[in-house]
């Protein structure tokens, strides 16, 4: 093995060859479809599963963002709100002074 050529070029596609049977009835014969489907449909029950779930932390992702942003405006009117309180004492000591 170690220090043999190798003996398929750059333009040979390296295929299945020796590995016939073996390959195919992995993938095909008179019963062996049946592992192959009950495998897709648990990737697609899995899929399915992972889906909700992604579109259920979307939601909540969502919702946490309107609620920061509800929380931002309040803040806001607060924060503008002192600025006219201070504005306020401001011009009334200037009066007073």
């Amino acid at each position: 093995m170690v220090g043999e050529p190798v003996e398929q070029s750059a333009g040979q596609a390296l295929g299945a060859e020796g590995f016939g049977p073996f390959v195919e009835g992995q993938i095909a014969g008179d019963h062996g479809g049946a592992p192959l489907v009950a495998l897709r449909d648990q990737f697609e029950e899995q899929l399915g599963a992972i889906s909700q779930q992604l579109a259920k932390a979307a939601s909540m992702m969502g919702d946490a963002i309107e609620a920061l942003r509800m929380e931002s405006k309040k803040r806001e009117a607060r924060e503008r709100e002192i600025i006219d309180l201070m504005a306020l004492v401001h011009e009334r000591l200037r009066r007073l002074g």
